[in-house]
């Protein structure tokens, strides 16, 4: 009977040290995924989609994942700097990809809410590092909560990496000390 209690617990001891070492390996592999220099990655930026370029000094070309260039606003609406955090919302139709939940601060609530009413009904490009990710219409922002929900599709490792990047690039962004 002792044996059968030692021989548990030795086995128990096992199992949580197992667990522990997953979860070491995973934290190991999401560093190796993700960099972790000091740097911003992934940035994120919103702009107005130009259909019909005309203004050199207010638009620019940019390109997109297909290999093709859109004209956008030289001026972004959203950066990553109003940008507290971001969630992944699993998309129910498309496993996986995703919709992002973001947090904005202060600033990033108005800005979303002039875009929301602005461009209701034109796309705006969402842009990551300087790239055009895909189109949108914006939604309407939680004031309360400083939460909006850009519908996807975002496929897995982009949104993951946002979601790892978006408080660490607000904090780049917005160090606590300006002196």
């Amino acid at each position: 009977m002792k044996t059968l209690k030692l021989f548990s617990a030795l086995i128990g001891c096992a199992v949580i040290a197992g667990c522990n070492l997953e979860n070491m390996n995973q934290d190991n592999a999401e560093k190796s995924r993700f960099p972790d220099d000091g740097k911003p990655h992934y940035v994120v930026t919103v702009h107005e989609y130009v259909k019909y370029p005309g203004a050199k000094q207010l638009e620019k070309d940019i390109p997109t994942f297909s290999g093709r260039n859109i004209c956008v606003n030289v001026n972004n609406f959203i950066h990553s700097r109003y940008i507290e955090d971001i969630e992944t919302i699993p998309m129910p139709n498309k496993p996986g990809f995703y919709h992002l939940k973001m947090k904005l601060n202060s600033r990033g609530i108005k800005m979303w809410i002039n875009i929301a009413v602005r461009f209701k009904h034109q796309g705006m490009v969402f842009v990551i590092d300087g790239m055009a990710y895909r189109m949108f219409n914006p939604g309407m922002v939680d004031e309360s909560t400083g939460w909006v929900v850009v519908e996807g599709p975002f496929d897995s490792f982009t949104a993951d990496a946002l979601k790892h990047f978006g408080k660490k690039n607000y904090e780049i962004y917005n160090p606590s000390s300006w002196f």
